[in-house]
């Protein structure tokens, strides 16, 4: 987390163009895998942190590094600790953006809050958008539009922002920034069980979380291949 803190606000410090992060779980590599544009974004992008379980332990089997879980909220809520930046909320729901702004604004007296906009958008409204973040004059985007949404919105206007330094895909964090979702008790995020939580939690997820086995049946397959 410390060095993933570290790089975000040499990134806001020194940077003279747009950097993008991106935090990818298992479902996002596979979906990946079936996408090479989706690929390339996350290939190319500035910094990525492993914000699912799945693949601190496939980095571990493949490579033996030893990764530290760091996900895409967590980073947020760091960055936002230590630096009194300028941030713009874009995402969710109508009204949750807003909210998660006013949260963390309560929570961090320190940052700005410089715009907030929802997710319900068209092609059309991309424009006014833009221009709306460009006037708040926003160096922090988090983008909370859902993978791979969000890894395209990024990559594709990246050049169109004038201020902000730092584009962060943030998936579901907006809602729990707004408390519209709990989030994961202490003990199920200390032992990277985030994601049992969310399935007991909300059944319909089921389907999703089956990524996460399919993802560790691939990397085992990997391994295997490599050593025959």
């Amino acid at each position: 987390m410390k060095q993933a803190v570290y790089v975000s606000k040499k990134f806001l410090l020194k940077s003279k163009h747009l950097r993008m992060i991106c935090t990818p779980n298992p479902e996002m590599i596979i979906n990946a895998s079936q996408d090479p544009n989706l690929l390339s974004i996350l290939n190319s992008a500035d910094m990525v942190i492993p914000d699912g379980i799945g693949l601190v332990i496939a980095s571990k089997i493949l490579y033996g590094y030893n990764l530290s879980r760091v996900t895409g909220y967590d980073l947020i809520q760091n960055i936002m600790k230590h630096g009194s930046y300028k941030f713009y909320f874009l995402g969710s729901q109508i009204g949750v953006a807003k909210e998660a702004a006013k949260q963390m604004q309560l929570k961090y007296p320190n940052i700005t809050v410089a715009g907030y906009h929802h997710g319900f958008f068209q092609e059309s409204d991309i424009k006014s958008i833009i221009k709306d973040i460009n006037n708040s004059e926003a160096n922090v985007l988090i983008v909370g539009l859902g993978s791979p949404k969000q890894e395209f919105f990024i990559s594709k206007y990246r050049k169109e922002f004038s201020h902000v330094k730092l584009a962060i895909g943030a998936g579901g964090s907006l809602d729990v920034m707004a408390n519209k979702v709990k989030r994961a008790p202490k003990c199920f995020r200390r032992f990277g069980l985030e994601w049992f939580y969310r399935l007991i939690t909300d059944p319909s997820r089921a389907k999703r979380m089956l990524n996460l086995p399919l993802f560790l049946l691939k990397t085992f397959y990997v391994k295997i291949s490599n050593l025959t």
